[in-house]
């Protein structure tokens, strides 16, 4: 079921209605978190663990894009289930 609204997603440009924009958002948070503690770490030169952060971001979103390609395949395995009864 499509929400009351749409919108153009700002990196990708594609239509999207609101509960499809806030499940793409909802591990971006994360990542988020983790540049704000590296931005940190650099600006109180604190080398090593600001490259930990770096690597560590690019395992989350790694390990969110996984896991919302996992979550996307199940929602289109249920519709299609629904769709034959």
């Amino acid at each position: 079921m499509r929400g009351p609204f749409s919108f153009v997603h700002p990196d990708h440009g594609l239509r999207a209605d609101w509960e499809g924009w806030m499940e793409t958002m909802k591990y971006d948070w994360m990542l988020d978190v983790l540049a704000d503690l590296e931005a940190f770490a650099l600006a109180n030169d604190m080398q090593d663990l600001a490259a930990e952060l770096a690597d560590l971001k690019l395992i989350a979103a790694a390990d969110i894009a996984l896991k919302e390609a996992n979550e996307t395949e199940a929602t289109r395995a249920a519709r299609g289930r629904q769709n034959l009864h």
